[in-house]
This record gives C-alpha cells, structure tokens and sequence, in this order.
C-alpha cells in the first residue's frame, strides 16, 4: 500500500494541471463549439427525415362514408391508425350508390357500410376513370375495419386507454418449441444492440487514442517532463495525463449530449420527434432487454474500464515515440488492438451459446465490447459480469504497474521507435526495484 501511495503521489497535481491546457485552447474551444452545433443539428434532421416526415401522404383527397351500421366512426382515428393518411378528409357522405359517379373527383373515394345477413360489410366505391389504383384502396380498407371495430368496442363501454392498448398490441406467431422454450430476446435485436455498443466504444477509444497518443509524445518532446519527473513519480504522471486527456474527451461527449438534448426540448416544440427513440430504433425485440438504471450503470462502468484500458494503452504507446513522427506509427498499434476487440465483438454477435457468451464476456480485450450487452439479453448473470470488470481491473492494474517500470528509460530514451521486446527488457531492468 505504501508503494501504490508513493506510486501515485503527484497524480491529480498532473492531471488538474494538464486538463486545464487542455480546456485553455483555442483549439479544443473551437472543437466544442463545432461539436456543440453538429449535435444540435442533428435532432432536427432527424426529425424532418423519420416519423411522419419521412412518409409520404396517400394520394386519397378524400373519402365519404355512408355508414348504416349504427355504429358511430371516430374520423379523426384515421390519420392515427396510419399517418398515411393524414392529409386525407373524411366526411359524411350526403350521396349514395346511385349517384356517387357525378359527384366523385378521381382522387376521392366513396365508401358504404352496412350490416348484412352475413355480418357486415364495408364497400369502396371509385369513378370509372379514378386515378387510384389498389395500393391507394388498400390501406384504406384496412383502417376502416380498424375503425368499425374501434366503434363497436366504444359501443360496449371500453375506455380510450384500452381502445390504445388493443390498438398497440402486437401479435407474434411462434411454435410449440419456442413457447415451452423461450429465448431470452430475438437474434435480430442481440445482433443490432451489441453492433450499436460496440460502435460506441470504438469511436470512443478511437478517438480518444489519438488525443492520448499525440499528448503524450509533445509532452515528451517538450522535455517538460523531465523536469516533472524531479517532483512526480512515473505512474502519477503517466496516469495524470491519461486521466486528464479521458475527461476532455468526456467533456466532448457532454457537449455533444447537451447540444442534443437542449435541440431535441426545442426541436419538439415546433417538430414530430417520437419517432427519435432508443426503443424504437432497437425494435419491438426491445421489451426482452433489461432497461433501467441498472443497465444504464452497468454500461457505464463497463464503458469506463474500456476506456482506460485503452487509454493507457495509448499513453505507453505514446512514451514509444522519439518524436511527433512516430506518433501515427504509435497510434496505429492502438487502433489494430481495438479494432480487434470490435471485429471479434461483431463475430459473436451472430453467435449464440453459453460457451461464447462466456469467452466474450470473460476475455479482458473483447469483454470491454461484449460483457455489458451478453448481460443485457440476459446470456450472463450479475456474477459473470463482477468477475469480467475485475479481471479487467487486474489488466488495467498490470498496465500501471508495467508502465511506471519502463516510464523512465521511455523519457530520457532517444533513438527509433521502441518495440514491444525492449519495453519487456526494460521492465525486466527494474523488476527488483521499487519505484
């Protein structure tokens, strides 16, 4: 305990420190500002290009109903049941069969219903050189019956709520097998859920490599840190600048969540946005997973471990370099080893059996990708995922304690980029010794 104390001594000096130049540039501030935009732009697009924007109304002017049922239709259902027809009028018709031909337009429809011997039935009626075709009748038809029906429900007494959740309801067919043995959640909906999380943490630790990588190396350039390395021990400052360059680039994501959030409050004032929603973007297979706040933090420790995990990565990587050349030599290696993890990730996503779920979940360089997600769609147990954040903790402990052994050869070292063997031969240097 006194080592990792004295180890750690210094650390959030270096970090305070080196977030503060950070946020102080001009640079970075313009990169908020650019961010903070892009994201408040983009709820806007979205709403203008899904949910009712992005369908196209039906070519139905309007419709004339003569209903002799005795049931009362709820006209204004139409545009509800199906946002199609959102545009078209519905009106009581003041005609009948007999005249409909002279007082139709050819985009207009005439409909009559009436009960019958054998029930009842529903009509549509057109004028012989109609410019609607059955596509355009079709849907019509089909909210006409949802309408009748809904009318019949009102009529026995069932309230609105209850006229919703039948309207709502979904009906899924399914064998004998699958009833008495159900999975839990549709292959559809694992693969796009464990394809949506991996992306995150791949732009994530991308993008974040990069910044790590390349602060590392100018600080090392800079001989700045030679003369730190008088008052801080290594992993203090290794740690102190990774940590601080991880918090910039969460300060980004804030940003970008802050631009998106406050454009989605007034982008909602003036424009449909339900149709912006994790829910439905992940299907009806969504009902399977377990959302709430507990996934909610279980993803966000994963995502954290990831992230250091990789950062530290990126922070040896980056005391490799000699100089700002090497820099993308460096960050290279970070980027095969993450694209690694994602690729493997995408693989088991179309996989199923507990012996994966296991090794993806397990494995620390995978299970930063796949852990939280096999644990969503209920693959994993609460065990299982305590046990794969703390072999990822033991490699993110194995990481520091490497790197504080050859921080300071990495420092004063001048010459070609190291390699991985002489990185071995400099820790080997110093396995005696404390820091």
């Amino acid at each position: 305990m006194r080592w990792s104390r004295e180890a750690l001594r210094g650390t959030m000096k270096v970090f305070r420190f080196s977030l503060s130049q950070q946020l102080k540039s001009r640079a970075n501030i313009i990169t908020f500002v650019i961010l903070f935009l892009l994201a408040a732009g983009a709820i806007p697009f979205m709403a203008l290009t899904s949910g009712k924007g992005s369908v196209s109304a039906s070519d139905i002017q309007a419709v004339y109903v003569e209903n002799e049922t005795g049931y009362e239709l709820d006209f204004g259902e139409a545009a509800q049941l199906d946002e199609t027809f959102r545009e078209t009028a519905f009106e009581t018709a003041d005609f009948g069969t007999e005249d409909y031909q002279d007082r139709l337009e050819k985009d207009q429809v005439f409909v009559r219903m009436e009960e019958g011997t054998a029930g009842y039935g529903i009509d549509l009626y057109t004028r012989e050189d109609s410019s609607l075709d059955q596509e355009d009748l079709s849907p019509l038809e089909k909210v006409l019956q949802t309408m009748f029906e809904n009318a019949r429900l009102r009529a026995a007494g069932a309230s609105a709520g209850e006229l919703e959740q039948l309207g709502t309801a979904r009906v899924e067919v399914v064998s004998a097998e699958e009833f008495l043995n159900p999975q839990e959640t549709d292959w559809e909906t694992g693969f796009t859920v464990q394809y949506a999380y991996a992306i995150v943490v791949l732009m994530l630790c991308l993008f974040s490599s990069a910044y790590v990588v390349r602060a590392i190396a100018e600080e090392k350039s800079s001989r700045l840190v030679e003369l730190l390395m008088v008052s801080v021990r290594p992993l203090a400052l290794l740690l102190g600048k990774v940590l601080a360059m991880m918090s910039l680039i969460l300060i980004l994501i804030a940003v970008l969540l802050l631009g998106a959030g406050v454009s989605y409050g007034v982008t909602g004032r003036f424009l449909d946005v339900s149709g912006i929603s994790l829910t439905g973007m992940l299907g009806a297979g969504a009902e399977s997973l377990r959302l709430g706040p507990g996934l909610a933090a279980v993803a966000v420790i994963s995502l954290l471990l990831g992230y250091l995990t990789f950062s530290l990565l990126a922070g040896l990587a980056g005391c490799c370099c000699d100089s700002m050349d090497d820099v993308e030599g460096a960050n290279m290696k970070v980027v095969l080893a993450v694209m690694a993890g994602y690729l493997v990730s995408c693989i088991a996503g179309t996989m199923s059996g507990t012996g994966i779920s296991l090794f993806v979940s397990l494995f620390p360089l995978v299970s930063i990708f796949c852990a939280p997600v096999q644990f969503a769609l209920g693959n994993i147990g609460l065990g299982i995922l305590i046990l794969s954040w703390l072999l990822q903790v033991l490699v993110i402990a194995g990481m520091a304690v490497f790197s504080a052994r050859v921080y300071n050869d990495l420092i004063i070292y001048r010459g070609s980029r190291v390699g991985f063997g002489k990185l071995l031969a400099m820790a080997g240097k110093k396995g005696g010794r404390k820091e």
